[in-house]
């Protein structure tokens, strides 16, 4: 059943032209586009770049004297094509191909459409013709339609060729509607070649041109997002280039009077006539199974072929059902009659296979229409539900399918992790508006306001299609009652096509505010430059002459944006964008508010590269002096201010591993921050530098001197034994899924398994499911491993992992990865590292589920599971989190769980160039995980990154004592034995009416200490300058770096000061004085007790006290237990500085109140 083009199914590992031990990972990776024979690996975007230059050379065998022209325009599933092809500039250049991007889809159309008209001028001397190349998605064929619809007309040379490469998201992954474009492609009259894998990308996009050279066609290669997005081993064959025909068609552009009623003829006529011929000839179509007996048959392209040739295995027991014929469609459209004919003889049902939509069904139905054979032809997209039914239908039995037991959802409340934008990510400022704002989203990673809170982002009507940004607003304004639009409106969206956008806004003279998110790049599809972009001063120009009635411009560095535009420009700061916003909506006309602050992803990309100044000023947070209310973070948005658990309750932390020093958070109204500023050779505590980074490319075996600042002493391999690799059955998949955060290394550990499999000798497919998810969704990303060529999808089937590599536990147990776990087969190594969703950043009372309740809830779904602290196994051996992936990698490799060696994973990280020992070091500590752990452990234990830490009192009795020291140490000891004293009350309280429960004594334990024990200026003082922590500050960022309180005392604030100010520990001294007069806390004399805040404090943590002393006392029943409880607990709920301290004592003070006995009496009456 396995019979593709180029493909051998015979073949196997041991026949690969690959040396398992001699030959160096990087000839693999340099092979992909260089060799001729044997085996190499390739992801989808990497085919359609080498399918070019394997076409050229070819073209060069024959002596025809070919180039290549290329344009397009950027967008997912074919986001990073662009990219791929400017980092094999030099190998394009060598083979005449030349790439410019399109500043549009259109243009782009009508450039290739250009390439085809050179034989009205002379061409240069060495060039027979030129092959051209449009590249872009579903929207962008949409866009592009008039464009190619005359390209189509006026046809391509008998010595060029032109192919529509059209990437098309069926799932809608990552597109705002899901796509099918095969009816388009059809209605414009290209044939339509749909590959399925890597290698078929390789064949068909060859013929794709010179299908188009022979037919006078334009050719359309239809790529999926499964095509695309996956990655494949593919077998070599010698390409050979047919002869160019004798009778081409001559294309030309005259398309007025008669030339245009001919071209037209020969478009639906001969010209059509000649692609059905070359198909047929060239074998694009395969009849993979048939014979005479066979009453049912499937018709299938694409990776929906794949989709039926595994559920045909599985029905089968390995094989393909008997009595069943199956085709493999190569090209859709125009199907041959002849050929579906002979294919229908003799059948019962012909079922078609589709991704999406039902045009081929509907072209096979009208092809097969009045024929002698016409069998029932029937739909389906999910041939894995469907078939089995089918099937039986028509007498066929098969192998039952697998059960889905066990595929329940968890019995846990799961959060969703939904995408977010990145750790500093300009739009998590530039977006934010009120609640009741009328908000228009926008094409690009601003889209994300969709999914997010609209307290934060406004009340979003929804978005329209990329340059149609403001268009909704200009229909709906004459008929609501609201008067003002905000329309989101991203640069790279601005040159591709919206300023039309704004021009036609000025035309309608509606009441609207565009925000122009001006980021610098195209962060969506890969960090691109936008194309036809000139710089925000000639934004700023373009928007005058549009006739715009005002511009803003606010920014993060008001001084570097007034650098780039001209005198008369009002530039603000980014703090004053609210207020911005609200001058601006109370003009009419169209006012334009431009947010200049460049892409904090693209800025960590040029930090790391060393072509942009890496941060010096690093944030902290003071845990202790921290109330966890989450201020800093609903300021933010910041991913990196995650919420974490201490022995004093919910605090907030700086994940400095992917901070990107956008600083916003310290506009959290709490005194808890503290910035460092590290001496200039000390910017980074952990990371090879760049040079290291380089040698070690060009070195790969050569070992860095120096790895990290205090790292660990480097582990060598021979220090470990070899672990067991699993065996792989024969014509059987091994399945591993690897299911992460984007933007956290997913993809890296799936592409090093696969490079590593290949130098191994193994078979290997894949498929990265990503699209929105890249910005801190859920990510996963599929690696299947064979010893023999198999015609199957990357991604696993229902039941189908062998091994889960889960590096986030909340996209661990989301449904689509619960549903191909098995608990007689699945092994899952799992991560207890907690990383927050955007939600819980953003909203203090967003749920958050225990990271061990989820383990241990995945671990009865699954054969074996190993869990483990990847991230504070990295932090602590390296000091960042970034190799924790690695980590859980090695300890994978190490429990047998994985069938490649562990020097082919070392080889392929190597390969990967940047902090390759560091990775390679964690690697093998994560093998040291499961064969030395007591080492591991004991060198945790001891290492210098290893932050001290208070842990959690494991009883009730020694978190009282825990917190009764630091009682005695806000104010004396006599207040400590007091505090004691009523703990030990509500204890035989709680043991009186409930033996066995402790839940109000724990309860009250916390509520005591955190209402008394309030932060004033004395308590503040004393933890700011607390000597453990000053000095764990110092030993983690070098004794010469600058530490800074950030304050922002009441005092200052009254006056207008709307910063904090940064206060040097050379003040500690003063600190400490402030600290020590404590003593006329409460007193007359007590100048910050007079505060409204203090007065709320001192009030509540007396009426608590009292409160629960008083109910413990009159409790009866488990009822009354339990709701006392739940009051006591309450006091968590009192959280932060300020106003937003003030609110919520008001509100629990409120809760506390309605239990006195005169206010329960008026409520009895």
């Amino acid at each position: 059943m396995t019979s593709t083009l180029n493909h051998h199914p015979a073949t196997t590992g041991a026949d690969l032209d690959v040396s398992r031990s001699s030959r160096h990972i990087d000839d693999l990776l340099l092979r992909r586009y260089t060799a001729h024979r044997g085996a190499v690996h390739l992801t989808g975007i990497q085919a359609l770049v080498r399918m070019i230059i394997d076409r050229q050379r070819a073209d060069a065998a024959i002596g025809l004297r070919t180039s290549s022209y290329v344009s397009g325009y950027e967008g997912s599933p074919l986001a990073g094509y662009d990219l791929e092809l400017a980092r094999q500039s030099r190998l394009l250049e060598e083979h005449a191909i030349f790439h410019q991007p399109g500043l549009n889809e259109e243009l782009a159309a009508t450039a290739v459409e250009g390439s085809q008209l050179t034989d009205v001028g002379t061409l240069k001397e060495g060039i027979d013709g030129v092959v051209g190349y449009w590249y872009g998605k579903a929207p962008g064929l949409d866009r592009a339609a008039d464009a190619l619809r005359h390209a189509v007309m006026s046809g391509t040379s008998g010595r060029g060729g032109a192919v529509a490469i059209v990437g098309d998201d069926p799932t809608a992954k990552s597109s705002s509607i899901p796509s099918n474009s095969s009816r388009l492609l059809a209605d414009l009259g290209m044939p339509t070649l749909v590959p399925a894998d890597a290698s078929d990308v390789l064949t068909l996009g060859t013929h794709a041109a010179w299908l188009s050279r022979e037919s006078g066609l334009w050719t359309a290669l239809r790529v999926t997002t499964a095509v695309a997005d996956g990655s494949a081993t593919v077998v070599l064959d010698d390409v050979t280039a047919p002869t160019p025909p004798e009778d081409p068609h001559q294309p030309h552009a005259r398309v007025l009077g008669k030339p245009l009623l001919a071209l037209d003829a020969s478009r639906t006529g001969r010209r059509l006539d000649r692609a059905i011929a070359y198909a047929r000839k060239h074998h694009l179509n395969r009849l993979v199974q048939a014979s005479s007996e066979d009453v049912l048959g499937i018709i299938a392209s694409g990776a929906a072929y794949l989709e039926v040739a595994q559920c045909l295995r599985t029905l089968g027991n390995g094989d393909c059902p008997p009595k069943v014929r199956l085709l493999r469609l190569g090209m859709t459209y125009p199907l041959d009659p002849n050929e579906l004919e002979e294919f229908a003889r003799g059948l019962q049902t012909i079922v078609v296979a589709e991704d999406l939509g039902t045009h081929l069904t509907e072209t096979v139905r009208t092809v097969l229409y009045g024929c002698e054979e016409h069998p029932q032809v029937v739909h389906t997209t999910t041939p894995q539900k469907q078939l089995p039914k089918l099937l039986h239908g028509v007498g066929i039995e098969v192998a039952v399918t697998p059960s889905p037991a066990l595929r329940r959802p968890l019995p846990l409340a799961v959060a969703q992790r939904t995408p977010h934008f990145c750790s500093g990510c300009p739009h998590n400022a530039s977006t934010r508006t009120s609640a009741d704002q009328l908000v228009g989203a926008g094409i690009g990673c601003h889209a994300m306001v969709l999914l997010m809170d609209e307290k934060r982002v406004g009340n979003v009507i929804g978005t329209a299609q990329m340059g149609g940004e403001g268009g909704h607003w200009i229909g709906m304004s004459p008929f609501v009652q609201e008067k003002h639009l905000i329309q989101n409106l991203g640069d790279g969206t601005f040159w591709h096509s919206g300023s039309l956008a704004i021009r036609a806004l000025v035309a309608s003279n509606v009441n609207i505010t565009v925000k122009l998110l001006h980021n610098g790049t195209v962060a969506m599809t890969g960090g691109q430059d936008a194309i036809g972009s000139r710089g925000l001063g000639s934004a700023i120009e373009m928007l005058r002459a549009e006739g715009v009635r005002r511009i803003v411009v606010t920014t993060d560095d008001v001084a570097r944006t007034r650098k780039m535009l001209p005198r008369g420009v009002d530039i603000r700061h980014r703090s004053e964008l609210s207020q911005v916003q609200e001058e601006l909506g109370a003009l009419d006309g169209v006012t334009v508010l431009v947010h200049d602050q460049h892409c904090a992803a693209e800025k960590r990309r040029f930090r790391n590269r060393g072509q942009a100044v890496k941060a010096s000023v690093a944030v902290e947070i003071n845990p202790r002096i921290c109330e966890g209310c989450g201020d800093c973070g609903e300021k933010s948005g910041c991913l990196s201010v995650k919420p974490i658990d201490t022995a004093f309750g919910r605090k907030t932390a700086i994940d400095q591993t992917s901070c990107n020093a956008d600083y916003t958070c310290l506009s959290g109204d709490c005194p808890a921050f503290v910035t460092i500023t590290q001496q200039e050779k000390r910017a980074e505590t952990v990371a090879e530098s760049s040079a290291a980074d380089q040698r070690d490319a060009q070195e790969p075996n050569a070992q860095v001197e120096e790895l990290a600042v205090g790292m660990a002493q480097p582990i060598d391999a021979a220090e470990l034994p070899e672990p067991q690799q699993p065996k792989i059955g024969n014509r059987q998949a091994y399945s591993v899924r690897v299911a992460g955060v984007g933007g956290t290394g997913v993809l890296t550990v799936a592409a090093v398994l696969a490079t590593a499999a290949q130098r191994d000798g193994l078979f290997v497919r894949g498929q990265d499911m990503t699209g929105l998810a890249q910005k801190g969704g859920a990510v996963i990303s599929d690696v299947r491993f064979t010893t023999t060529f198999m015609d199957h999808p990357g991604h696993l089937p229902i039941g189908g992992a062998d091994v889960l590599l889960g590096l986030d536990s909340l996209t661990s147990v989301e449904t689509n990865t619960l549903e191909v776990l098995d608990p007689g087969r699945t092994t899952a190594i799992i991560s207890t590292t907690e990383s927050p969703t955007g939600r819980m950043v953003t909203d203090v009372h967003a749920p958050r589920t225990s990271v061990d309740a989820l383990s241990d809830a995945l671990s009865s779904r699954v054969k074996r599971a190993i869990s483990m602290d990847a991230g504070e196994i990295s932090s602590r051996l390296f000091g960042m989190s970034t190799y924790q992936t690695m980590v859980m990698l090695g300890a994978a490799v190490q429990a047998g769980v994985i069938p490649v060696s562990p020097c082919s994973v070392e080889a392929a990280v190597r390969a990967n160039g940047r902090s390759s020992e560091c990775n390679v070091q964690a690697f093998r500590r994560g093998r040291q995980l499961i064969a030395d752990p007591n080492s591991l452990e004991s060198l945790l234990a001891n290492n210098l990154h290893c932050v001290p830490e208070q842990s959690a009192p494991e009883t009730w009795q020694e978190d009282m004592e825990m917190r009764a020291k630091e009682l005695a140490a806000w104010g004396n000891e006599t207040l400590a034995e007091r505090y004691r004293q009523d703990v030990q009350a509500i204890a035989e309280a709680e043991s009186r009416v409930d033996p066995s429960s402790e839940s109000l004594t724990k309860a009250a334990t916390f509520g005591f200490h955190k209402l008394q024990a309030y932060k004033d200026e004395y308590e503040v003082a004393r933890l700011a300058t607390d000597p453990s922590y000053l000095a764990d500050l110092e030993r983690r960022y070098g004794a010469g770096a600058t530490i800074k309180i950030q304050l922002h005392p009441p005092i200052l604030r009254a006056m207008g000061m709307r910063k904090k100010i940064g206060v040097s520990t050379r003040l500690v001294p003063v600190f400490r004085m402030l600290a020590a007069a404590k003593r006329v806390r409460g007193t007359a004399l007590d100048i910050f007790g007079y505060s409204t805040q203090r007065k709320v404090e001192r009030e509540l943590s007396e009426v608590y006290r009292t409160t629960l002393l008083r109910l413990a006392q009159q409790m009866v029943t488990k009822e009354d237990l339990a709701h006392l409880t739940e009051l006591a607990a309450g006091a968590d709920s009192v959280r932060g500085y300020e106003e937003l301290k003030i609110n919520s004592a008001r509100t629990f003070l409120a809760r506390l109140k309605s239990h006195l006995p005169e206010n329960q009496e008026k409520s009895r009456k």
